[in-house]
């Protein structure tokens, strides 16, 4: 079973998988405002890396500037690199 990540990144998220979390509504009291009454679940989950990115103020669905992709965002076409290797490699030669 799976549904949809909450926060956005369009991505499919396993409710069972360890490293889910699960989106609660309740009330909390005391000095420290740690303490959780009445806690409902709202049947939401998102991944660890998208809840991690929200903490960090960044948008699940925004790519990193300096971090490659990952492997389900991106799958090179080796075909298509061949080709642009031997374009410049020809190109070089006819200078």
């Amino acid at each position: 079973m799976s549904e949809e990540c909450a926060l956005g990144c369009g991505k499919p998220v396993n409710p069972h998988d360890i490293s889910t979390w699960k989106e609660v509504r309740g009330w909390v009291g005391g000095p420290r405002k740690d303490s959780m009454r009445l806690r409902e679940d709202t049947g939401r989950y998102a991944h660890d890396h998208c809840v991690a990115q929200m903490q960090k103020g960044q948008a699940p669905d925004q790519q990193q500037l300096f971090e490659s992709p990952t492997l389900w965002e991106h799958t090179p076409n080796e075909e298509a690199f061949k080709e642009s290797e031997i374009k410049a490699v020809e190109e070089f030669l006819d200078e």
